[in-house]
């Protein structure tokens, strides 16, 4: 394994291929990884094309890497897991698919199927180990939600009449699975892209509650806010463009404290990091720490920082590196952060 210095307090440790345990047929080099699910310090699983998963049950010490057979084609955007044996996958693009396996993915489960082109899996996510929801792309001009109140065992399409409308040529972004977060309360999130770029409030019905402008960089369909993270007291939102992706000066990072005042949001709390980003985590928040560190990843590369001074005339303060990967993950439960991305890559953050 090989490491790559952050700050003075972190850094990344690459994965090298000697701890992939790969199976007959999978070509890691090929795999773009873009789910990622961190159960705690030792069980973490990813997801991606090719119909690839890998799992780890020691910290990512040895990775076993798998292709679900009957599914070579897929690609599974995004992956919930529950413990080191239960995990759900979903693939976005034709046909759209969702798998669940309660054996280590030694076999999979097909548990919902739409073969029409429209549907479009962007994300899921979990309040528990039975309740969850998935967001999919406008289908008439409403958002397409999916709900599980049985660990993913079933899931059953909410009905448009209630669920949010989409501007048109707004839609939501598959890069990361971190577009849609389920929150406290029974209520969830989900940010957008293309024409506009927001974030809608929904209930665990899928009835919106409330929408809020996010002035991130926008009016592409490759433009806009592609992920979204929250701790006690901010919330973090990363994006930007992913055709030009190591563009500085457009925006790819906001961070407010109420997200009432996103539209009138202070121009130091927009900042540009070295480029485009896919995904953005909450890495460390002590009890009282009142300015998280933050890191951020995508194709241009990964950024980590936290805002310096103690009033909102500051920055936050990056510091920039060229490893590049899809998708940031902390621990539910723990402290372990991975990363995953291209070329089958998987990688630890540690505290030095």
């Amino acid at each position: 394994m090989s490491w790559v210095t952050l700050n003075a307090q972190y850094r990344i440790q690459l994965i090298d291929s000697a701890s992939y345990i790969i199976k007959p047929g999978v070509i890691v080099t090929k795999t773009a990884f873009r789910g990622l699910s961190v159960v705690n310090d030792d069980v973490v699983w990813a997801s991606g094309s090719r119909g690839t998963v890998a799992r780890s049950i020691n910290g990512g010490k040895t990775i076993e890497v798998l292709q679900i057979p009957g599914y070579v084609k897929s690609d599974f955007r995004d992956i919930e897991a529950f413990d080191d044996r239960q995990a759900i996958v979903m693939s976005s693009g034709t046909p759209a698919i969702i798998l669940k396996t309660i054996d280590g993915g030694k076999t999979w489960l097909e548990v919902f199927r739409k073969n029409d082109s429209a549907y479009f899996f962007d994300a899921m996510d979990f309040w528990d180990d039975k309740n969850g929801m998935l967001v999919a792309d406008p289908i008439n001009g409403k958002f397409t939600l999916l709900k599980t109140t049985d660990g993913g065992n079933s899931w059953h399409e909410i009905d448009s009449s209630i669920t949010p409308g989409a501007i048109a040529d707004e839609a939501i972004f598959a890069a990361s699975g971190s577009s849609f977060r389920c929150l406290k309360n029974g209520k969830a999130a989900f940010v957008t892209g293309g024409a506009a770029s927001r974030m809608l409030l929904i209930n665990k019905h899928g009835k919106e509650l409330a929408q809020f402008r996010i002035p991130m960089i926008q009016g592409k369909s490759s433009q806009g806010t592609f992920s979204f993270a929250h701790s006690k007291r901010y919330w973090f939102f990363a994006g930007g463009d992913y055709v030009n992706d190591t563009q500085t000066t457009a925006l790819n990072f906001v961070y407010i404290r109420s997200l009432k005042k996103l539209t009138a949001l202070p121009i130091n709390m927009r900042e540009n990091t070295n480029g485009y980003k896919s995904s953005i985590e909450v890495i460390n928040e002590e009890k009282n720490y009142v300015h998280p560190l933050v890191i951020l990843t995508g194709t241009s590369g990964t950024s980590i920082g936290s805002r310096v001074g103690n009033s909102f005339v500051n920055f936050y303060k990056f510091v920039n590196f060229p490893q590049a990967f899809h998708v940031v993950k902390k621990a539910k439960k723990g402290g372990a952060v991975f990363l995953a991305g291209g070329s089958g890559r998987i990688a630890i953050i540690h505290a030095r």
